[in-house]
Formats: C-alpha cells, sequence, structure tokens
C-alpha cells in the first residue's frame, strides 16, 4: 500500500524577534525545527484535550500602585512588616501569632 503524503497546513504568526531567536536555538539544541516543535505542542494539546500544561496568572506579583500603597501601609503602622528571624522557632511563633518572643 503506498501512503499518499499528509496535506499541511500554513500558519503565520508575528512573535519577538529576540524570543524567535531563543527559543530557536533551544529547539536546535532538541535537534528539531520550529515547524516540528509547534506541530508537537499542536499532539499534546489533542492528547491532554487542551493546553498541556497549568496556565494560571501570578498573583505574587504587585504593581506599582499596589507597591507603594503597601509601603505606605507599612510605614503608617498600618501593616506590620517582620523578620528576619533569628531561629525557626522565632519564625514559627511569628506565624502563628504568638508575638511574644523577640524577633
Amino acid at each position: 500500500m503506498i501512503m499518499e503524503k499528509s496535506k499541511t497546513g500554513r500558519i503565520s504568526v508575528r512573535v519577538n524577534s529576540k524570543l524567535k531567536e531563543q527559543v530557536e536555538n533551544i529547539f536546535e539544541d532538541l535537534g528539531m525545527t520550529t515547524s516540528q516543535a509547534i506541530t508537537l505542542f499542536f499532539n499534546q494539546v489533542l492528547v491532554h484535550d487542551g493546553i498541556p500544561f497549568e496556565l494560571r496568572r501570578d498573583i505574587t506579583r504587585l504593581s506599582n500602585a499596589d507597591s507603594l500603597a503597601l509601603i505606605e501601609r507599612i510605614e503608617s503602622g498600618e501593616e506590620k512588616l517582620v523578620g528576619p528571624f533569628n531561629s525557626v522557632e522565632a519564625l514559627m511563633s511569628s506565624l502563628l501569632g504568638d508575638d511574644d518572643d523577640e524577633i
């Protein structure tokens, strides 16, 4: 039986040139082309029936306005800044709300 050559589709995407160069270097080190890497990603989307990795917001990042507001609350005494700690016991005491220990 003779296998037909599978049809391919073309995708055109604009990405940051530095990002493109960096990932292409990684793909090259892995022995694959960008096209092969994208095909691999597409296949994994099918296998996982969705994006093949977790997507989430980085909630630890504060905006500049949030950072400035936090600094103001700390400086006014409204927000308590703790640490550094001299021992694990002092850290645990602070975490558990027993603030009688000296830091």
